[in-house]
């Protein structure tokens, strides 16, 4: 029997054993107090009635069994959830926070399920165990996280477009925009703020996942840096296009009284726009910088407006040129 109790007390796990405490007792109880008649000095223990040795027999062999049968169900419950936390380290925490919710909802019941009739002390090992698991899962995912954030945060559609002032701009706004993205960032940078543990509103560790912002604090310096750069590229494709924007800012009729003297001069001007409305259908229709996607339609919309308004222009002017010069030769 002590050889059984010997090797009983290996197959339990560690942070279990709080929680096999009872059963434990209960048998050792049994072991310790036969009901038979000791010896002076206690080492040995006789029985006259077969019958009473045969009931303490059962008795033994009952608790050993209720001890096996608990230790049974808790292994395989630590091994489920272990497994579960394992599975965890391999869920993206960035794309598939709804899997991780779903799982942690699923490991809470099973937890809820064998500590619901211990007492939290008895537990307290245990849960402080599995929450280590966790906490090192979380992390894991956190840091993968970090490293992609930037580029796998979900997409923010906007428009280039030429406004009615004529001034190049973003819609919605650039303030608006850079607003969007750092409440995606902050929505993944403090999940482990909000986090709590597999005991659920009993958290014998409240601050356990919080302090891991802190612990990959040059992580997310580098997030905040690629956000920066983000933004650069995008005040880049503004003045890249910007260019394209001269014409809406011109003084169009002025210009050509001022400056056109002869056909040629209409013509090459006819020419050049030709040629612009041609580079301007090879412009993409759409750019994406990570995770922002620029829609470029409304912008090459509003330039081709500005080049039929050129062309409008040369037409009238043209016409006008040449009624001049006729009235001059007549």
């Amino acid at each position: 029997m002590a050889n059984f109790y010997n090797s009983m007390s290996q197959q339990i796990v560690n942070c279990q054993k709080p929680m096999m405490l009872e059963k434990a007792q209960q048998f050792e109880h049994i072991i310790k107090n036969p009901q038979g008649k000791k010896s002076g000095d206690g080492s040995t223990v006789t029985w006259k009635d077969p019958i009473e040795i045969e009931n303490y027999i059962k008795e033994v062999q009952m608790r050993a069994t209720e001890l096996i049968n608990e230790n049974r169900k808790l292994r395989k419950v630590h091994m489920t959830l272990t497994d579960q936390i394992i599975e965890l380290m391999n869920v993206d925490l960035l794309k598939n926070q709804v899997v991780w919710k779903d799982n942690l909802k699923k490991m809470r019941v099973i937890i809820e399920s064998v500590t619901k009739t211990r007492q939290p002390e008895m537990c307290k090992l245990w849960l402080t165990h599995l929450n280590f698991q966790l906490y090192k899962a979380l992390e894991f995912q956190y840091q993968m996280g970090l490293e992609s954030l930037n580029e796998h945060l979900p997409e923010i559609p906007c428009e280039l477009m030429l406004g009615k002032d004529q001034q190049i701009g973003f819609r919605p706004a650039y303030e608006e925009l850079k607003s969007r993205y750092y409440k995606q960032i902050q929505n993944f940078l403090t999940i482990p703020l909000r986090f709590r543990g597999l005991e659920g509103s009993r958290q014998l560790m409240p601050d356990l996942f919080k302090i891991i912002p802190d612990q990959n604090s040059a992580s997310l310096s580098a997030v905040y840096g690629k956000a920066e750069e983000l933004f650069d590229k995008l005040l880049g494709v503004r003045d890249e296009y910007k260019p394209w924007t001269i014409l809406g800012r011109l003084d169009l009729a002025a210009h050509i009284e001022e400056h056109f003297t002869q056909v040629a001069d209409w013509d090459a001007n006819f020419t050049i726009l030709k040629n612009k409305r041609k580079e301007l259908k090879k412009l993409p229709d759409e750019i994406k910088i990570d995770c922002i996607n620029i829609n470029v339609l409304p912008f090459k919309n509003g330039v081709e407006n500005l080049f039929k308004r050129l062309q409008d222009i040369l037409i009238e002017t043209l016409q006008e040129s040449i009624e001049k010069d006729h009235e001059h030769v007549e």
